[in-house]
């Protein structure tokens, strides 16, 4: 069995309950993969710190783009030379629409199998701490996003961005130069 490292964040958009964990770490086994997971929550930076990344394959982000985010640092931190698995289950999931992903999520998995169709992914790093990919956003539109409460994007995925970004009490001006 192939070891991974699968970083879970229970609070993604399209996460319920245990259940998809269940569905994922079942097809997981199905492939091959003997799993460790850890669940991004207040206590996961200090696990992680401890962790032992001598046999891990692959490392596999569980949720959207800030968990993605979080398991590419993780990734580059570490200097692992291993592919990032994504399984898409946010509210945006901006990341694995640039990648052409399957929003299923045991076809997802099943990607994990194929290494022919992994695709390189480019990092930016700000400052030797902050890590992005796809895109880098400052201002407005990010404090929106940050914002935007958990319940919102769950319920509505993308459109409870959108909504929070016209309810907000921030106006923006414009100047003609």
């Amino acid at each position: 069995m192939k070891k991974a490292l699968v970083i879970y964040s229970p609070s993604a958009g399209k996460i319920k309950s245990g259940q998809t964990a269940r569905i994922v770490r079942k097809k997981m086994e199905s492939l091959g993969y003997r799993a460790d997971w850890f669940v991004l929550d207040d206590g996961f930076e200090g696990m992680i710190r401890d962790y032992d990344f001598s046999k891990i394959k692959t490392v596999v982000a569980m949720g959207g783009d800030g968990t993605v985010k979080v398991a590419g640092r993780i990734i580059l931190q570490n200097d692992l030379k291993i592919p990032l698995g994504i399984i898409p289950s946010g509210s945006a999931n901006v990341i694995a629409q640039e990648l052409k992903l399957p929003f299923k999520i045991t076809e997802a998995i099943k990607l994990l199998a194929r290494p022919e169709k992994f695709a390189l992914l480019d990092a930016g790093i700000i400052n030797n701490k902050h890590y992005f990919f796809v895109g880098f956003s400052l201002g407005h539109v990010s404090e929106v996003v940050a914002k935007t409460a958990v319940g919102l994007k769950k319920k509505l995925g993308f459109l409870g961005y959108f909504l929070s970004l016209i309810s907000s009490k921030t106006r923006l001006k414009t100047f003609k130069f």
